[in-house]
């Protein structure tokens, strides 16, 4: 069978029927806090001895090197993305993939309106800068990026949709954009998306809202981003589950690492939260990192939790037998190996 790799493109895998029959096993080998990396922490394989890894840091994007074999080692941070590629408003988010060759990077601005698009080489050397342009007026924090077969998409937040997709070639010219989401397929940001070999799965977060109940949908398209099917994923009475990312193992299973609340208050719609009054600072949206390990039919097989409290943005990379998660958490950037068997 042919298994699709975010940002990666396809590998033929080997494997009897009889091994899609049994959970991966996690040995956990270590757990780091990274130093001089504050938020938005991405671990990225791009075919080099060590692994890609950016963070934000003081409203900038660092790139550096992290050698699995010496996880405790000093990461010798370049910056990527300054304060003036982004405007001089500096950077809010990113997200990191490696697609085509290349480092993707695209990240916002503090005021939610605008946003970009980088490209870089291994040797993180910046070949190309791109502003995405927002004539839609809607919100950038908190976008997905995702490989495409010929070149890379960026999802920015719809509201009262899902997503605006907009989609760029290999040589980051926007080719046009596509809107995903409504009725069952309706969702907010805090998502991700990984591409397979007939289209894309959207992980899809319900509400961002911390305080509110609401799970995970896993969204499946076609390589236009046209819906065909979702799935309630993750989701559990009295729990604010999101950002969920992922990846697919060689057995069938998949590992998702998400964001998790408790004591959330069921959706009223005709009673939706209040906006904060001007001045009034948003509601904490910090919690709890738990592993979910998936079924091949979709189905939580087991959980762990990673971190109790005080945690947000969990991203996953599988980079051989290598489970690589990271978070940011109350004592700073974490990143954490374990080692996948079955």
């Amino acid at each position: 069978m042919w298994l699709a790799l975010p940002c990666t493109g396809f590998i033929k895998l080997r494997v009897a029927p009889e091994q899609f029959s049994s959970p991966p096993k996690l040995e956990k080998v270590t757990e780091n806090t990274v130093a001089a990396a504050s938020l938005w922490l991405f671990a990225v394989d791009d075919g080099t001895p060590q692994l890609a890894v950016s963070a934000g840091q003081n409203q900038e994007v660092v790139l550096g090197r992290f050698d699995p074999d010496n996880p405790t080692q000093s990461i010798d941070w370049r910056v990527a993305i300054s304060r003036a590629d982004a405007g001089g408003k500096g950077v809010a988010d990113h997200w990191h993939i490696f697609a085509h060759d290349l480092h993707w990077v695209a990240f916002s601005t503090p005021g939610d309106q605008e946003s970009y698009l980088a490209t870089f080489d291994k040797n993180f050397n910046r070949t190309n800068l791109v502003a995405i342009e927002n004539t839609a007026n809607i919100p950038t924090n908190d976008m997905f990026l995702v490989a495409e077969k010929d070149g890379v998409a960026v999802g920015h937040f719809l509201p009262g949709t899902g997503h605006k997709i907009f989609r760029f070639d290999k040589d980051a010219k926007l080719k046009g954009t596509v809107d995903v989401g409504g009725g069952q397929y309706a969702h907010t940001n805090g998502s991700s998306a990984e591409m397979t070999e007939t289209g894309f799965i959207i992980f899809a977060t319900e509400t961002l809202a911390p305080d509110m109940e609401g799970g995970v949908k896993k969204i499946v398209t076609d390589l236009n981003w046209k819906p065909l099917n979702a799935v309630s994923l993750l989701q559990e009475d009295g729990k604010n589950i999101v950002m969920a990312t992922s990846v697919l193992l060689e057995n069938g299973y998949r590992v998702i690492n998400a964001r998790v609340r408790d004591d959330a208050k069921t959706f009223d719609p005709t009673s939706p939260p209040e906006a904060p009054a001007p001045g009034q600072s948003l509601l904490d949206d910090a919690g709890a990192i738990v592993r979910y390990i998936i079924s091949p039919g979709d189905k939580v097989v087991s959980q762990e939790t990673l971190d109790a409290q005080g945690a947000n943005r969990p991203h996953t990379l599988l980079a051989g037998d290598l489970l690589i998660t990271t978070w940011d958490s109350k004592s700073g950037v974490k990143l954490r190996i374990d080692r996948v068997s079955f």
